[in-house]
């Protein structure tokens, strides 16, 4: 099946690929129970309801699906009035989220959704991927809020082809060609449990392969985040990037910039936490994506950083990976303090050129930098004072003297402190006495909860006077000026 935006717009409306229960290995054991429910439930009610997105790709390969969505055509108010344990979340696409277990397991419910509509004013109107929709809207469409006036319909994507709005329902076989990637677009229908297939995934799937869906420069144009995602599944899943969609990323790589930055910030999180971090980093270094995400530290690894410290990186990237891999949950403030460390110690130096002394200066580093990062990527307010805490602090563990020993190893953030100078001790091969001596004088030790918000006083009722009209307030305010 061709894979142009072109052929994709002329393939449409033709049957898709289904794959009957015999011929793939796709179990119903596999599927979480929360997952069937809501899928036999919509099913019951007449509804058409299909496993969706990573959760196939995943049991098709045979791993072990992080979650599970679905996608169906009862739209999201349908699915809260079917599930008392429903929600329903989101601006730019309304979905529903149904809880068990206490809300510890969420199931994502979406509605089939419609590419944007042509616009023949930005590049997005030409991939024709998803064309001529907009004016057709889905039956269910009635009465959604969609944050525009009755009448007048708020843009879907800006002149130069990013999307803002995406609450436009579909079909299935819009929904599958609107995905990122075709190993995404793939469905697992309930109803009698075939594997259903519009953009030719399970070839893919099967070449190992992360191909876009449609023109991939339009598509990374529409939401920037595509790129990384598109790095995060080839070294996950240790696939190739198709050459198209390789080439596209080097080419529109500025345009990460007009990402959200919570969004970015999320997404870096999850290339981090992968269990391949090593090989994303060399596929985020050689489309020069890093460079765009974090162009300071780019700029220093060029400039003075150099071969070692471009290995010092590589060796943070592989300790991540290492943790992953044994189970281990990496905080944010963890992923960053290894991969940033030494920059912001070589910062910290300069610093303390200038006058400032040790703690300060690395603490003063640490901030001005994620300060200046979180333009891009919104790096919360706890994770940066976290990491600064964790800079601060290496200074005052080469010493083992002083009255404060206790109080430092009762800190919140010692443990990650600790850990940073476990992982510079070990590529070094210094201070390992030092490393002995804090984990003594910490075990057991317990720790400082973090400052818990006061709670917020109820609003005082108001207090409300006898009810007059205007001549008696008037009356009033003339015998109180009198």
């Amino acid at each position: 099946m061709p894979h142009s935006a072109k052929d994709m717009t002329r393939q449409k409306h033709k049957a898709p690929r289904v794959v009957p229960r015999p011929e793939h290995d796709v179990s119903r054991n596999n599927i979480s129970r929360e997952a069937l429910k809501v899928l036999y439930r919509l099913k019951e009610c007449g509804c058409r309801a299909y496993l969706a997105g990573g959760g196939v790709r995943d049991l098709l390969l045979g791993r072990k699906p992080k979650d599970f969505d679905i996608v169906t055509d009862a739209t999201p108010n349908h699915v809260r009035k079917l599930f008392r344990n429903c929600r329903l979340i989101g601006r730019r696409f309304r979905l529903a989220h149904v809880y068990f277990n206490g809300n510890k397991d969420i199931i994502e419910v979406a509605t089939f959704r419609a590419g944007s509509a042509p616009d023949t004013s930005s590049p997005a109107g030409a991939s024709g991927v998803g064309a001529a929709r907009d004016a057709k809207t889905h039956p269910s469409q009635r009465g959604n809020r969609s944050g525009a006036r009755p009448g007048k319909r708020a843009p879907i994507s800006r002149e130069d082809g990013l999307i803002v709005r995406d609450n436009v329902y579909g079909t299935p076989e819009e929904d599958a060609l609107r995905r990122d990637f075709t190993v995404n677009a793939l469905f697992y229908n309930i109803d009698g449990f075939t594997i259903v297939d519009y953009v030719n995934g399970l070839a893919d799937l099967k070449q190992k392969t992360i191909r876009a869906i449609g023109d991939p420069g339009v598509r990374y144009i529409e939401d920037p985040i595509r790129m990384i995602r598109a790095i995060r599944f080839a070294s996950s899943l240790g696939f190739r990037i198709e050459r198209k969609a390789e080439r596209a990323i080097k080419t529109h790589r500025e345009h990460i910039t007009e990402a959200s930055n919570a969004r970015l910030y999320e997404e870096i999180l999850k290339v981090f936490r992968c269990g391949a971090a090593s090989e994303a980093y060399e596929h985020l270094d050689s489309s020069g994506l890093f460079k765009v995400m974090f162009p300071k530290l780019s700029d220093w690894l060029s400039r003075d950083g150099g071969r070692r410290a471009k290995k010092r990186i590589r060796q943070a990237f592989a300790q991540i990976d290492e943790w992953v891999k044994a189970g281990k949950e990496v905080g944010a403030e963890m992923l960053l303090v290894l991969v940033l460390g030494e920059y912001y110690e070589a910062e910290a130096i300069r610093l303390q050129e200038e006058g400032a002394i040790p703690w300060q200066a690395a603490h003063v580093a640490v901030l001005e930098h994620l300060a200046d990062l979180s333009q891009r990527m919104m790096v919360p307010k706890t994770v940066r004072h976290e990491i600064a805490a964790i800079m601060a602090v290496q200074p005052r563990l080469t010493r083992t003297t002083g009255k404060q020993v206790q109080r430092l190893v009762a800190r919140r953030y010692f443990p990650h402190a600790l850990e940073y100078f476990r992982f510079v001790s070990d590529l070094t091969g210094e201070n390992q006495e030092l490393i002995n001596f804090w984990a003594k004088e910490s075990a057991g030790v317990k720790r400082q909860a973090p400052h818990a918000r006061k709670p917020r006083r109820g609003r005082r009722p108001r207090r409300r006077g006898p009810v007059r009209n205007k001549r008696q307030t008037a009356r009033l305010n003339q015998a109180g000026r009198a």
